[in-house]
């Protein structure tokens, strides 16, 4: 049997009106739990100056950078337990491969030298994320002895990957290279994000590896895409049936 909307013996705009509702309810129940995303993913935010020399890079007690210099995040101490770390900066400062022309995101970037450190802390609510953040290795020459492996963990074992950049000159914004990494919380809670330098600095030299860009975003799940798909659907359908309707 064929029926036709026009011929349904109800008032006209009952079932309109209940159908959104319903696709507004719907849409509105969000995608994936909200939780804290990384805070100055790039750098960028400073609570003091960077300059290209030692004691304006590196941070203590083998340079005059705090620790917490890059807001949101805590670098480690250089020269405890063989690493160093500190901020690069390409605003205005000499190329070499400790000021490249171009970072992955801004002005700013972070150096792991040998077990070097930095970390964010952050809350997450259960949910599937996408950690994404770019690496890019330092040159052999002008003094430094190659890339630093890298190793990105969040605690609790959701993450820990290490990865080696290609070894580059550091000339462009294409020799950074984006890495990611997909993982799953079941507990809300504070986790850790840390990058930790995995050559600790020796005999063989200071290999060192910069990070910038850091990400995390929240993966929408299956069922809450077909459930936007079906909102949407009942939506357009109730707008043909109003303008059915209305004729």
């Amino acid at each position: 049997m064929k029926f036709n909307l026009n011929t349904i013996l109800l008032p006209r705009q009952t079932i309109p009106r209940y159908v959104i509702a319903a696709a507004t309810l719907t849409l509105m129940i969000p995608l994936a739990a909200s939780s804290q995303s990384v805070l100055n993913g790039s750098f960028e935010t400073l609570s003091g100056s960077v300059a290209n020399s030692t004691s304006g890079s590196y941070t203590v007690n083998f340079g005059g950078l705090p620790v917490n210099i890059a807001t949101g995040w805590t670098l480690g101490v250089s020269g405890n337990n063989a690493g160093y770390d500190g901020i690069i900066t390409v605003n205005g400062a000499p190329v070499s491969d400790f000021n490249p022309i171009a970072v992955a995101d801004g002005q700013n970037a972070v150096f792991l030298q040998g077990a070097g450190t930095v970390s964010q802390t952050l809350n997450l609510n259960p949910g599937q994320y996408l950690l994404s953040y770019y690496l890019m290795g330092r040159s052999g020459s002008a003094g430094g002895s190659g890339i630093n492996p890298v190793t990105a963990s969040l605690s609790g074992g959701l993450v820990n990957d290490m990865e080696t950049p290609v070894n580059t000159d550091v000339t462009s914004a294409s020799d950074w290279t984006l890495y990611s990494d997909n993982f799953t919380v079941t507990s809300a809670g504070s986790y850790t994000l840390t990058f930790t330098g995995d050559d600790p600095y020796g005999t063989d030299g200071d290999h060192t590896t910069f990070v910038d860009n850091v990400s995390i975003a929240t993966v929408p799940e299956p069922s809450s895409l077909a459930l936007t798909g079906l909102s949407v659907l009942g939506l357009f359908f109730a707008r043909r049936f109003r303008r059915n309707c209305s004729i």
